[in-house]
């Protein structure tokens, strides 16, 4: 896929998060308590009634924390062919309405660990994409340094310090780690 349907599909993706994060987080803020909202699709629920086909979807790829004062959605992008060549990818899109999210580049509290708590790499590079200050869309790119998607259980996406939230973990099972 080209870049200007990478960046039609994250700003599209961008949209619906952000109209589900605005009403979600008002509602939270009223009773100010923000909850976690995580992590994986029940098995059950991968490749039933939304996915009929069985393949991965986006959706399937999705995991969403809603710590601290910043909503974090992330999407794994190399199983549905939208990964940079030679990296990890994930689309995140950020939400809040407190902070200047620009000022805060992501990839300085992201880290990326195999599902055992091993560290894969603490390097990334963050390309943002649409947004700005209380709304951004980017991709978080990891470099692949040599290790074998397919022989690791799991990956998580670790992000410390941002928003308000001491810890974010976001995981994706060893099925969701290739096409």
């Amino acid at each position: 896929m080209n870049k200007r349907g990478i960046s039609i599909l994250v700003i599209l993706i961008a949209a619906v998060v952000l109209a589900a994060g605005c009403s979600a987080k008002a509602g939270n803020d009223q009773k100010n308590n923000v909850q976690n909202v995580s992590s994986s699709p029940t098995p059950g629920e991968v490749g039933k009634k939304e996915n009929p086909s069985g393949k991965i979807s986006s959706k399937d790829l999705e995991r969403v924390n809603e710590e601290g004062a910043v909503a974090v959605s992330a999407t794994y992008a190399n199983p549905i062919g939208q990964g940079k060549k030679g990296n990890l990818t994930f689309i995140v899109s950020l939400n809040t309405h407190s902070v200047d999210l620009a000022r805060y580049p992501l990839n300085q509290y992201a880290k990326l660990y195999d599902a055992k708590g091993n560290l894969l790499s603490s390097i990334s590079e963050w390309e943002q994409v649409s947004g700005d200050g209380h709304h951004i869309v980017g991709n978080l790119h990891f470099k692949d340094t040599g290790f074998n998607l397919q022989n690791l259980d799991g990956i998580k996406l670790v992000i410390e310090n941002y928003g308000g939230a001491a810890k974010r973990e976001l995981v994706w099972e060893k099925k969701y780690l290739t096409p």
